[in-house]
């Protein structure tokens, strides 16, 4: 399994899930999609809802929700939206996705570590 990972805006040299919140009256997987489009030039199909992730803002006042679905790419498109601000995209193995994540976005490692959780209780399961 491979993933894809983003360039932050911020620091070039830190790669994260793709993402962003939702616009008025959308949805959390009509937002999914669009922010693949945005931020990494793809298109494809929801696999999976892999779950609601809550963290809070560092100061502890604001609560910070995250809906995290299971993308299948269908397609890669080179002229993208934020590939104008110098966005980029990269695919990872799982071992080299969770490296980067942890050191950069350690919140959104806690998804991938989930999703490898989930699918050895499903193998455990067979």
């Amino acid at each position: 399994m491979k993933v894809l990972l983003v360039s932050s805006k911020k620091d070039p040299c830190a790669w994260l899930v793709p993402g962003g919140g939702l616009e008025a009256g959308e949805d959390t997987v009509t937002a999914a999609k669009r922010e693949a489009w945005e931020e990494a030039g793809i298109q494809g199909d929801i696999a999976r809802y892999l779950g609601l992730f809550e963290s809070f803002h560092h100061s502890g006042v604001k609560k910070h929700r995250t809906a995290v679905y299971i993308f299948v790419v269908t397609e890669e498109h080179t002229d993208f939206p934020e590939a104008r601000l110098g966005r980029r995209r990269q695919w990872f193995s799982m071992d080299e996705a969770l490296l980067h994540l942890a050191r950069h976005r350690p919140l959104q490692s806690a998804y991938l570590q989930f999703l490898m959780m989930s699918k050895l209780k499903v193998a455990a399961a067979s």
